[in-house]
């Protein structure tokens, strides 16, 4: 799980996928240092972690950051093996072997329900400046 910045220096919230899919890490290059001070500049600040302690390591953080959202009803983007195509939409119910979505469309309108089994999402993507944007057109 990490939080995401944009290279003009905008965070854009929290994602969430296996370690096997991580294949590359960068630290201290010259496209993250002029992220940072683009960040400093727009006066974006670092925000508040998703816990306040690190979770128990027998606790799984995709089951942690999917309950999450269930309960804060945020909009969410998840990646699924083999769908170019992410799923959006709110989390309804939090099962044990997947996850039912009430499915929101481009224009922030509720488009039918999915269920996707748990196994097949590559990752959890949510407070993005697209998720907050999403939730602002469905509140109208």
């Amino acid at each position: 799980m990490f939080r995401s910045r944009r290279s003009d220096g905008y965070e854009e919230g929290h994602v969430v996928l296996p370690l096997e899919l991580v294949y590359r890490i960068e630290i201290d290059t010259a496209h993250l240092k002029t992220a940072e001070l683009l960040a400093k500049h727009l006066n974006q600040p670092i925000s508040a972690g998703l816990f306040e302690k690190a979770p128990n390591k027998k606790h799984s953080l995709f089951e942690i950051a999917a309950d999450y959202v269930y309960q804060s009803k945020e909009i969410i983007f998840i990646d699924i093996i083999g769908d170019e195509t992410p799923a959006i939409g709110m989390i309804a119910e939090n099962e044990y072997e997947g996850l039912e979505i009430t499915l929101v469309d481009d224009e922030g309108r509720l488009d039918g329900t999915c269920w996707i089994k748990k196994e097949d999402i590559l990752a959890l993507r949510f407070g993005c400046s697209v998720e907050q944007d999403l939730m602002n057109k469905l509140k109208k």
